[in-house]
């Protein structure tokens, strides 16, 4: 009778340690499955959300070509501003490693309905990921951020830095996007 027991003390041990070794193995394959979808899921809706209807008003200018009304124009003169700025003073604003974490501009300010910036779309491994602004663990976390203190992605010719956190469920997801090529 005491060795039926310890026999099956012994089997129900082992399965909890083979158990426990395979949601240590598997753990990261789920958790990077569940971030690809947050994220996927996030770049969806902002590509897929209802800009605010544009005043039609009407602009003389010097141009036979239409101007094209910009959604949020407050936002873009800022923004232009913004990068001007950087052009002419550099980084002055960049005292420490902090500053590239705070936000350029905060986009409820200006009407938005969130604090995504855009999406990176990299098709050729069927990556779409939010930009965020500010390269906090949070943002970089939730998918690509925008490093404060560099120019913003809006055209001019000017560089402008954008980083994915380099965790390991993020370099995963992409090695599977690449290897199911």
């Amino acid at each position: 009778m005491r060795n039926g027991k310890l026999r099956g003390l012994l089997i129900t041990a082992m399965l909890l340690v083979f158990l426990a070794g395979l949601a240590a193995i598997l753990y990261p394959y789920i958790w990077g499955a569940a971030v690809d979808s947050s994220i996927a899921s996030t770049a969806k809706d902002f590509l897929e959300r209802d800009e605010p209807e544009l005043p039609t008003t009407t602009v003389i200018i010097d141009s036979i070509e239409p101007e094209k009304v910009k959604p949020y124009p407050e936002l873009w003169e800022d923004m232009v501003r913004y990068n001007q700025s950087i052009a002419a003073q550099g980084q002055s604003g960049l005292s420490c490693a902090y500053d590239y974490q705070k936000a350029s501009f905060r986009l409820v300010d200006y009407g938005l309905p969130d604090e995504i910036f855009g999406v990176l779309s990299i098709p050729a491994i069927d990556l779409e990921m939010p930009i965020y602004l500010g390269a906090t663990e949070q943002h970089m976390a939730d998918g690509a951020a925008h490093l404060s203190q560099t120019s913003l992605p809006i055209g001019g010719g000017m560089w402008s830095i954008r980083n994915a956190h380099s965790k390991p469920h993020i370099a995963a997801a992409l090695r599977r996007r690449r290897d199911d090529r």
